[in-house]
């Protein structure tokens, strides 16, 4: 049997966890060899996993220096509004007085 682009995708996870059959493996194999989207898919595949394997790795701050890195950021920035946290900060501006424009579902990604 010969995988479809969609059968390939959608066993990825086990394929690469080794929890697929030797037949099924062969055949990830071959579909490999031909399909440069595949190819593209397990790549990037493997990229969001190591990135998030990264993650679970990385040191949180405490609170008072968390509080203390936003407050600076917020020092810095001509809309501190945007910054993660600011809602809950007791010093941050109302969202009414952000300047900025509100981005409509047209406008190009920044």
């Amino acid at each position: 049997m010969f995988l479809t682009c969609e059968q390939f995708a959608r066993n990825l996870s086990e394929l690469e966890d080794g929890h697929v059959s030797d037949l099924r493996r062969a055949e990830a194999r071959f579909h490999l060899a031909w399909c440069t989207a595949c190819r593209r898919y397990v790549a990037q595949f493997r990229a969001v996993r190591h990135h998030l394997a990264a993650l679970k790795s990385t040191p949180t701050l405490p609170d008072r220096d968390r509080d203390r890195a936003l407050a600076t950021f917020r020092s810095w920035s001509p809309d501190a509004s945007a910054l993660p946290g600011a809602a809950d900060a007791p010093d941050a501006p109302a969202a009414d007085d952000d300047p900025s424009p509100s981005l409509s579902p047209d406008d190009p990604p920044a």
